[in-house]
């Protein structure tokens, strides 16, 4: 199961159907299928593991370089850039090990119960497409004196098409190990 993005004033203030969401999260914690959680999905999973939750020290959006912790369980690149949408964070859940961080988000992401279950906080599938539609309808976050080199404008975002092209095979590398894992 793959639980994905959404807003994350949902996190402040759950949907009547997050209790049924919620129920099916530690339904497959508890089992032995594969649960993956991108951004909102991972918060909720990292939630049903016991972490804490809560905004970061700086909001991040655009495209930022994500570093694999050393003692990641995942066959990434050492060094990767993603695509960011993010204020909220969350905490190593126990027993899980960490994807790895960028400046602004030391934990970008985290692989628990030998890597059956993965949270990224970061974006690998994002496409060029599912962006621009972001761009025109998400809050942006307020970028401060202190956290200008964590949100990016529309424009720094867009730049390249090539980042998206870059982002697939990332996604179908850690898709590959998750399924393999389960």
């Amino acid at each position: 199961m793959i639980v994905l993005d959404g807003p994350e004033a949902l996190l402040d203030q759950p949907p009547a159907w997050f209790k049924a969401e919620d129920k099916l999260i530690n339904r497959y914690l508890d089992g032995q299928k594969p649960l993956l959680g991108i951004g909102l999905g991972a918060h909720w999973i990292a939630q049903a593991l016991g972490s804490v939750v809560a905004p970061g020290t700086y909001p991040e959006t655009g495209w930022h370089t994500v570093t694999l912790a050393p003692e990641s369980s995942l066959d990434l690149p050492e060094t990767f850039t993603a695509f960011m949408w993010h204020r909220y964070v969350f905490s190593l859940p126990d027993d899980a090990f960490p994807l790895g961080g960028s400046e602004a988000a030391p934990l970008q992401g985290f692989a628990w119960d030998r890597g059956r279950v993965i949270g990224l906080l970061c974006h690998l599938e994002a496409t060029a497409a599912s962006v621009k539609q972001l761009l025109g309808s998400a809050e942006w976050p307020t970028a401060t004196p202190s956290t200008t080199r964590f949100v990016q404008d529309a424009a720094e975002i867009l730049a390249d098409p090539n980042r998206f092209i870059h982002l697939a095979p990332q996604l179908d590398r850690l898709m590959t190990q998750w399924l393999k894992a389960a």
